[in-house]
């Protein structure tokens, strides 16, 4: 995205599951709508293990797909304090 890598405006989200779960399609549907009827690109979040073999960069190009370990159970949070997480990465 740029020479300098760095976007002045995107989506954002965050989700885990398997790739054929409905978060995975609940996912897919917001990277399709942004394609649609948005020029700025989507990052989203993975907090788990396997993403989509079919989101290739070919059928979504702003699509930018960044992997984290999610938290352990031991630590007591929320999945939803994962949406900080992915702010600040």
């Amino acid at each position: 995205f740029g020479g300098s890598g760095w976007v002045d405006r995107a989506f954002i989200n965050y989700y885990a599951g398997p790739p054929d779960g409905k978060h995975a399609y609940m996912t897919e549907e917001l990277i399709r709508s942004v394609h649609e009827f948005s020029e700025h690109p989507i990052l989203v979040y993975h907090f788990g293990v396997l993403t989509p073999k079919r989101w290739t960069v070919e059928k979504f190009p702003r699509l930018i797909l960044l992997h984290a370990r999610p938290m352990d159970p031991s630590v007591g949070r929320s999945f939803n304090f994962n949406k900080l997480r992915a702010m600040l990465l």
